[in-house]
């Protein structure tokens, strides 16, 4: 007789493979491990009938009842219709029982109360030699030195943002069996069914069945308590698997009291533990037999009841969500939980003090690792406290805020830390909490409404804790206050404002060297936005040493990709590119999303300029989407427009165009008018290149408006953008005399757009956003995007009287003594040294020579004098390298050795 059919197997062809193998190379018995539901059974099954082949059935023996060596011999003589005589030695009997019957494959199920009686019966028949491969399934193993081991594990399930997978293949095939149109639910919500189940095929089954009466989204939505759910009216299966619980009970029946009380405390972890946590947090000493902590949860984890996975940081032990429901409710009618949540919450809040202490330290990298991976943990010690069940309440759930701040915007998108702090603030309302620690809590606050672009709201908390700072006479404190109100300042587009907060934080924070770096990071990045290059390549260096000297190489990552930007803005493209690849590389070594999607970013706008358009686009995106996910609008808004425009000169108008009305949205709402005036320019001369004339209209009086209300140094440079953008307008006229006949205005206009483009060509050089202006309007008027042309060589005279930069007009020095010396010193290094550059002492020595002059003075004229020489052509030739300067020695260079 056949035996009987059995549902198809499902997604699990590497794990037949692997078990098939261990079998071919010579395996005589095999043991399938795992929980209960994982579907150790139906592999088993297949896999021992698959070895049959065409030859004797398989023994399919089920041990589900049997505790002792007389049950085992029963089980298996009812299956055979033989009796064994359990007098006589039970080993002996089975090899010669199986010899009789030609029994090739024994599928033995369900061993988990017959582990002892069985390992001794299998020794005995695996010492006689007999021709069998024995197939067990158990939550543990043997034991037996012959035994080959194979962990089932669950099905795989979809990743963030996949709906297929074999568990949502499994959920379906199950479903059509209770519902004919299963096959045409939403996949995503099954997708998110599976996840939340874990990939475990009984639960998948259970709650497929679950589909003759609930919609997949009621399902979705009933998963907060699993236990509840995952049960089935079905007859056909054992009862203990009828429903989870049932197969969980089963199973923990089987454990030893101290067992059952380890997991009960363990269900307290939330996203795994290690045994470090395990130790402090799990408390058996109310059991006198009870081993060590470590030696039972290793044998909670040799039942199949703890998980181990492989993390980037070594091993990770869990519970199943269905384990830990089941031991979390055993816990609350133990009456354990109160003190279980108290050590839980007291180990991780010392736990991330002790993270946020290795902030910017060479410690910081194993760290922040640990802080991601127990983040769950943290989060679940917070809420502990919030709840009053810490002894210090909302002051310890305020304190455990400022503890996550290392990874609080990298892993928690921006709404939730925003929900996160209210929700504390508002429980330490009426308690006693020291000034910094509230104080702390407000400035991140102040930043989470910056990032989602209400600058306004921003400013409340950073002005709150700047009083209550200046109150207390807490410089740290005050310092981070005017950082925060400068850069909330900068972000509304008030750069000069912005710079004297900034400017006052450092100073004050002078005795506190890594929030000072954080502030002239921020000061550097608003003089950029001001125009002052050098006072900001001054401020994003001065950052950079401070954190050489702690060890921060997580902060310099940012302050390295700022600095790209500076060189980007620059035009020094291939500098940008060098400093932004190293800063992403840095950032990726922290997995610090923020700051690699921010050099993402950085990276996408020199590869656009440089012309490597897919590449550039492709870049936009990613950086897109990790800053879409972490809730960042500010710089999602800005990246968003840059990426616009490249998509503008890809062609994509559509694209383009939806992208700028979003980031013109986002950025109206942020009161960023910098740069909503840049976009609404760029958004006009689209408009235009479209033929819809009032829509351009409105967005250059918008961009018209907007610039001109910017108090910035660079205001005139960027009126230049604005004239780039209006031959646009000129082309729209030109488009539309041609259509009328009119040839001679046709040509008038487009002439107008030539000269734009041919006037500004020598004011571009030294801001990316008048070379993006100039390429959008030179792409419409010669119908393709040209890569950066490449400067030129430079030539010049072996004393630098004049030099002369490609097929530009020569520059006289003659009459400028300290900048033809300064360059002649960097010509004569250039010739000997390539890439090696001059310390700024040594230029101001040679510019000045025989002059007593203080440093700050020395400085300042070589900054004077560096900045003329640029102006003059020297932008791309002229490079700041660590604390010097040096002439690119990829530029061409020419001396004329003529008297």
């Amino acid at each position: 007789m056949p035996p009987p059919a059995r549902p198809r197997l499902m997604g699990r062809d590497a794990d037949v493979a692997r078990v098939e193998a261990k079998l071919a190379a010579g395996a005589r018995l095999v043991t399938l491990f795992g929980p209960g539901g994982i579907g150790k059974t139906a592999l088993a099954t297949h896999i021992a009938r698959s070895a049959a082949g065409d030859g004797p059935p398989v023994l399919e023996v089920s041990l589900d009842d049997a505790a002792d060596m007389a049950a085992v011999c029963a089980a298996i003589g009812r299956v055979l219709d033989v009796r064994l005589d359990a007098r006589r030695d039970p080993a002996e009997q089975l090899a010669a029982v199986l010899h009789a019957h030609d029994r090739r494959v024994v599928l033995l199920d369900a061993c988990d109360r017959a582990v002892e009686p069985l390992a001794a019966l299998l020794r005995g028949c695996l010492a006689a030699d007999v021709p069998t491969i024995f197939i067990a399934t158990s939550r543990q193993l043997l034991g037996l030195a012959e035994e080959h081991a194979y962990e089932v594990g669950p099905l795989a399930v979809p990743g963030p943002g996949e709906v297929d997978s074999d568990a949502v293949e499994l959920f379906v095939d199950r479903a059509l069996r209770v519902r004919r149109d299963a096959d045409g639910v939403d996949k995503a919500v099954v997708a998110d069914i599976v996840r939340a189940l874990e990939g475990i095929p009984l639960a998948i089954e259970l709650a497929a069945g679950r589909m003759s009466v609930l919609t997949p989204e009621d399902l979705r939505s009933r998963l907060g308590s699993r236990l509840g759910v995952l049960t089935s009216q079905l007859r056909t299966e054992h009862p203990r698997e009828r429903t989870m619980r049932a197969t969980i009970a089963w199973s923990w029946a089987q454990l030893e009291p101290y067992e059952q009380a380890a997991l009960r405390q363990l269900s307290v972890f939330r996203g795994g533990f290690d045994v470090r946590a395990a130790e402090a947090v799990v408390d058996v000493s109310a059991h006198q037999d009870a081993p060590d902590v470590i030696d039972v949860v290793q044998s909670l984890r040799a039942k199949s009841f703890v998980r181990a996975t492989e993390t980037a940081g070594g091993g990770r032990l869990g519970l199943y969500e269905v384990v830990r429901e089941f031991g979390s409710l055993a816990l609350v009618e133990a009456g354990e939980r109160p003190a279980l949540v108290a050590r839980h919450a007291a180990y991780f809040a010392e736990q991330s003090r002790a993270w946020r202490d290795a902030t910017g330290t060479p410690a910081e990298p194993d760290a922040l690792s640990e802080l991601s991976r127990d983040l769950d943990n943290v989060l679940a010690a917070h809420r502990h406290a919030l709840d009053g069940e810490t002894l210090g309440g909302a002051v310890d759930a305020l304190r455990i805020i400022v503890q996550l701040e290392p990874i609080l915007w990298t892993r928690i998108p921006t709404h939730a830390v925003l929900e996160l702090i209210d929700a504390t603030l508002a429980a330490a309302r009426d308690a006693k909490v020291p000034v910094e620690l509230r104080g702390e809590v407000l400035l991140h606050r102040s930043r989470a409404l910056e990032l989602m672009g209400q600058n306004e709201l921003a400013e409340i908390p950073a002005r709150e804790a700047l009083s209550a700072a200046r109150a207390a006479s807490d410089r740290r404190l005050e310092g981070s206050a005017l950082a925060r109100l400068g850069s909330v300042t900068h972000s509304r587009g008030e750069t000069k404002r912005a710079i004297v907060e900034l400017e006052q934080a450092a100073e004050v924070l002078s005795d506190h060297p890594l929030v000072q770096a954080n502030a002239l990071r921020v000061l550097g990045t608003a003089l950029r936005a001001g125009g002052e290059t050098e006072r900001s390549r001054m401020a994003y260096e001065e950052a950079l040493v401070i954190r050489a000297r702690l060890g921060d190489d997580r902060g310099a990552s940012i302050d390295l990709a700022c600095l790209a930007a500076l060189h980007f803005q620059q035009g020094q493209l291939e500098r940008a590119r060098s400093l932004v690849l190293d800063a992403r590389a840095r950032s990726l070594r922290f997995d610090d999303r923020y700051a690699c999607a921010y050099c993402t970013g950085v990276l996408a706008c020199v590869l656009a300029e440089l012309g490597r358009h897919a590449e550039a686009l492709a870049t936009y995106d990613e950086a897109l989407l990790e800053l879409q996910r972490l809730g960042d609008r500010r710089l999602y808004s800005m990246f968003l427009g840059y990426a616009a425009a490249a998509r503008q000169l890809a062609g994509a108008n559509d694209d383009a165009r939806a992208a700028y009305d979003i980031a013109l949205d986002i950025l109206r709402g942020h009161g960023d008018r910098l740069h909503e005036g840049l976009f609404s320019g760029a958004a006009a001369s689209l408009a235009w290149a479209e033929g819809d004339h009032a829509r351009a209209e409105r967005l250059y009086a918008t961009a018209h408006e907007r610039i001109s209300s910017v108090s910035t140094s660079i205001n005139a440079r960027l009126v230049v953008a604005l004239e780039l953008h209006l031959g646009h307008k000129d082309l729209f006229v030109h488009r539309t005399a041609l259509a009328k006949g009119d040839d001679r205005a046709a040509r008038t206009a487009l002439d107008a757009a030539r000269a734009r483009l041919s006037d500004a060509a020598s004011a571009v050089d030294d801001h990316d956003d008048l070379r993006l202006a100039y390429r959008l309007l030179q792409h419409a008027v010669q119908g393709d995007v040209p890569a950066p042309a490449t400067p030129g060589a430079l030539e010049m005279d072996r004393e630098a009287m004049w030099f002369r930069v490609g097929d530009r007009p020569r520059v006289d020095l003659r009459r400028r003594r300290a900048l033809r010396l300064v360059l002649a010193a960097l010509a004569a290094e250039r010739r000997t040294s390539p890439g090696t550059p001059l310390a700024m002492s040594h230029l101001v020595e040679v510019g000045w020579p025989g002059e007593k002059i203080r440093v700050e003075a020395g400085m300042s004229r070589l900054y004077v004098t560096i900045r003329s020489l640029r102006e003059l052509g020297l932008r791309h030739a002229l490079l700041r390298q660590d604390d010097g300067y040096l002439l690119d020695p990829s530029t061409p260079l020419h001396i004329d050795e003529r008297p």
